[in-house]
């Protein structure tokens, strides 16, 4: 059985694979997000994590920028 916010969460990161994909290397390192600090690669990290490296925020006692960058350093 499948929730019906699931095919909306589908389409976002399907939405979301595409557009990392288009994206030059140096862009993915070092392009603009609306994230202050965080580069595309630094929100990538921080999306994946929250699915699969979620110990890592908790580690961090709540301070995300922490947590994303073990996940990034990893």
């Amino acid at each position: 059985m499948r929730f019906p916010i699931e095919d909306d969460y589908l389409t976002e990161r399907a939405a979301l694979v595409a557009t990392v994909e288009s994206l030059p290397p140096g862009e993915f390192d070092h392009g603009r997000t609306l994230c202050d600090e965080w580069a595309p690669r630094d929100v990538v990290a921080h999306l994946i994590g929250v699915d699969a490296a979620f110990v890592e925020y908790l580690k961090a006692y709540g301070r995300v920028g922490r947590g994303n960058a073990a996940i990034l350093a990893a």
